[in-house]
């Protein structure tokens, strides 16, 4: 008897989700210049800052249910880098034990989405053009301190340059913190 192919793998792909049923469930993506470099494990631990785009491009994704734990998190680290991260979906994290900063000295983007959640102490969107967005019911970032947006360094962007950094916090999104300070130039 002739057997559709979808009915003839289904035994298999029945016994796959029987024996692994997260293999295809939890997804950390990095590419680009990520400091350290991802070392493939979910959770991913790290006793020390990462940085995303660090001395020049770079993306990293975690998604479905995958969760990343650091010591502090630059986006667009160094003069002239660019750095995504994006986190989403249910139970997809990025936490942070300290400082979450989007730009520094390069542009950083941060997007959390779809349940996906960001926690940290100290928040900053900062750099020439950087921006945080967080959409959509259950799509958190926690920021335990203080959030800045548009902290501007005289050091970085003299008084007489323009910066643009935005957050944007969309559709049932939710950001908090402890003081939340906009436009600040030091």
């Amino acid at each position: 008897m002739y057997l559709p192919a979808m009915n003839r793998f289904a035994p298999l792909l029945l016994l796959s989700v029987l024996l692994y049923p997260n293999a295809a469930s939890a997804d950390i993506t990095a590419a680009g210049d990520i400091n350290p470099a991802y070392n493939s494990t979910d959770p991913w631990v790290l006793a020390t800052a990462l940085r995303v785009g660090d001395t020049g491009a770079a993306t990293l994704t975690i998604d479905k249910g995958s969760t990343a734990h650091v010591d502090g998190v630059s986006i667009g680290a160094s003069a002239g880098s660019t750095g995504m991260v994006t986190v989403d979906g249910a139970d997809s994290e990025m936490n942070s034990s300290s400082w979450f900063t989007l730009g520094n000295y390069g542009d950083g983007t941060l997007l959390v989405s779809n349940s996906g959640s960001v926690s940290n102490e100290n928040g900053a969107i900062y750099g020439a053009s950087s921006a945080a967005t967080v959409t959509g019911d259950g799509s958190t970032w926690d920021n335990s301190g203080t959030l800045y947006v548009g902290l501007a360094s005289n050091l970085l962007f003299p008084p007489n340059v323009d910066t643009s950094n935005t957050l944007h916090i969309e559709a049932g999104g939710a950001v908090s913190s402890a003081t939340g300070i906009i436009g600040d130039r030091q």
